[in-house]
């Protein structure tokens, strides 16, 4: 079956349930007045990231995807992850972006 990539966009990497693991957010958690426990499913991709997906045990919500700096962040700097999503099987903007650029592959 072919992936709606737009209708699954809220579909994001969980690593606490790994190793091919998502969490769905779903609609009426989309908007951070309703859920802010965690806006790692609000981080945008780069392939040259300043932070990374981690997961904490929220009191609450348990086990939930988060983000965590691999570097030192500047003031205003804007935060990102590396998606990581299977070249053979990523959304189209994705795909395009890793063909227009001069990524190292990560390890």
């Amino acid at each position: 079956p072919h992936l709606d990539w737009d209708e699954d966009s809220y579909k994001i990497f969980d690593p606490s349930k790994t190793p091919n693991g998502t969490i769905d957010i779903m609609e009426k958690y989309r908007d951070i007045h309703n859920y802010c426990a965690t806006l790692a499913h609000k981080t945008n991709h780069s392939f040259v990231p300043n932070c990374e997906f981690l997961v904490f045990d929220h009191p609450r919500w348990g086990v939930i995807p988060c983000i965590a700096s691999i570097h030192t962040i500047a003031a205003g700097e804007e935060i990102f992850v590396r998606y990581g999503y299977d070249l053979d099987y990523c959304p189209d903007w994705y795909l395009d972006a890793w063909e227009k650029g001069a990524y190292t592959v990560p390890d």
